[in-house]
């Protein structure tokens, strides 16, 4: 694919709240084969986020997304959506878990693509830890 993409972010950081904002265009172009320009493809994006320090060690946030995609050629379309809340617990510089939630969908012009999904999710995160150089 050949893409050319534009975006617009914003990020608010507080002593314990951090707020921040994306808004996108993604135009993206089949390059492999002929025929292929069906899978060309005008996105428009956006997020809200918004996290909140609780103590030290623990954070809660939650997250907005939109995604429509225009399939130009094919005379089609997606929109699509999903809401995510969760908790963030560290309880060392290195390690994290999450566990949270995602509420999604979309919706096209085919009626039997649409869907909607519910994730419960828990994540770990491990960093390790840097060796030093002599």
């Amino acid at each position: 694919f050949e893409s050319e993409r534009v975006e617009a972010s914003y990020v608010r950081n507080g002593q314990r709240l951090r707020i921040d904002f994306l808004a996108y265009l993604n135009n993206r172009e089949s390059l492999l084969r002929e025929g292929a320009s069906e899978a060309d493809v005008e996105e428009v994006g956006y997020s809200a986020g918004l996290s909140y320090q609780l103590r030290e060690t623990l954070s809660f946030w939650a997250r907005y997304n939109v995604v429509d995609s225009d399939f130009t050629k094919k005379k089609s379309y997606i929109e699509g959506s999903a809401t995510s809340t969760g908790i963030d617990y560290s309880p060392s510089q290195n390690l994290k878990f999450t566990v949270g939630a995602s509420f999604g969908e979309e919706k096209s012009d085919d009626p039997q693509r649409d869907f909607s999904n519910d994730i419960v999710f828990l994540q770990f995160e491990y960093s390790g830890v840097p060796k030093e150089k002599k």
